[in-house]
């Protein structure tokens, strides 16, 4: 290791390195490819000076693998090169050769054992001198840390005063001003005061007996929530829906959708002569029903098609279904009726 280190540090121009260790061989490799030694690298040291004078090495640094520890014969008939073979057997006589010269005598190295097994044991004592002290003096009790917030909570601290009628589902929105914040960012979005019923929007907001209208698209609330429309970016092409609202609310009627009666302020209203009076609930529970016997009439025609029925009687089975009142379903096509 030490010795590729010298070669990349020390020389210049093309170069061949045989290297017997692969471990070695590969982390050269890698170097070569641009890795840097973390400091948790094994040899840290000496891989970090070679990744910093490698690129400032001139020429070509050829890395090659060579087998240790083998004969001449060995190295021809595994396609080693005979130059490569005779470097690694230099280089394994010049490594025997200076550990040899640099043993320690026998005397120093019993003294150095002894005066290890001697350290070793202070350490051990003194360990257990640290342990018998904790155990007399035990530690204060921890002051227990409040619990953290959730970011729902941080939320729920913010909002009140601030007008804001919040829904906590993938994303948290106000149902007044449709703004939306993720829950991290919550508790800052909303600790502003709610501009009001969808603003931002570019509705026109008139107050009528308490109904919350757009006077461009005809979108209304009659319980201060931004529904229907009116949570959506205004349009200055009415609907058919949004344009019957205006006409009958011009007319001092009541909008089809609300229910027969009252205005939202409680003054009180009535619809238009010769619609069916149906509240809000009665249509939202039409439709409901409506869904599910059109499902059942579905699941009814395949099984009749799995148990290999024609499709015309299946078609025929499930055209006689129960029947539904068009009026409860499409309130906006009700039809009128003399008065």
């Amino acid at each position: 290791m030490s010795a590729l280190v010298d070669v990349i540090r020390f020389t210049d121009g093309e170069a061949e390195v045989h290297i017997d260790c692969l471990p070695v061989l590969r982390q050269a490799l890698k170097l070569q490819e641009g890795w840097k030694p973390g400091p948790k690298t094994a040899n840290g040291d000496l891989w970090g000076e070679a990744a910093y004078y490698l690129p400032l090495r001139q020429g070509t640094l050829v890395l090659k693998k060579i087998k240790a520890h083998i004969t001449r014969d060995q190295a021809a008939q595994e396609g080693y090169s005979l130059q490569g073979w005779e470097v690694n057997q230099l280089a394994d006589t010049l490594a025997g050769e200076a550990a040899a010269a640099h043993q320690v005598p026998e005397g120093v190295a019993w003294q150095v054992q002894h005066t290890d097994q001697k350290a070793e044991l202070v350490l051990e004592r003194l360990q257990l001198v640290h342990a018998h002290i904790l155990s007399l003096h035990k530690p204060d009790k921890k002051v227990p840390r409040p619990p953290r917030l959730t970011a729902k909570e941080k939320v729920q601290m913010v909002v009140p005063g601030t007008g804001h009628g919040l829904q906590f589902k993938k994303y948290v929105r106000c149902v007044h001003c449709m703004q939306s914040s993720t829950y991290r960012a919550a508790h800052r979005v909303f600790a502003q005061k709610c501009p009001g019923v969808a603003a931002g929007l570019g509705h026109n907001i008139q107050v009528y007996k308490g109904l919350r209208l757009c006077t461009t698209c005809g979108a209304y609330s009659s319980d201060g929530f931004a529904r229907r429309n009116l949570a959506k970016e205004c349009k200055p092409k009415r609907t058919g829906e949004g344009a019957r609202a205006l006409k009958h609310i011009k007319a001092g009627y009541l909008p089809e959708q609300l229910p027969n009666g009252a205005w939202p302020d409680g003054t009180p209203g009535r619809r238009k002569p010769g619609l069916k009076e149906y509240s809000a609930v009665d249509i939202r529970v039409a439709k409901a029903k409506a869904k599910a016997e059109a499902r059942v009439s579905a699941r009814a025609v395949t099984g009749a098609s799995s148990l290999g029925k024609p499709k015309g009687k299946a078609r025929a089975s499930s055209s006689a279904g129960p029947t539904i009142n068009p009026d409860l379903v499409n309130p906006s096509k009700r039809r009128r009726t003399d008065s």
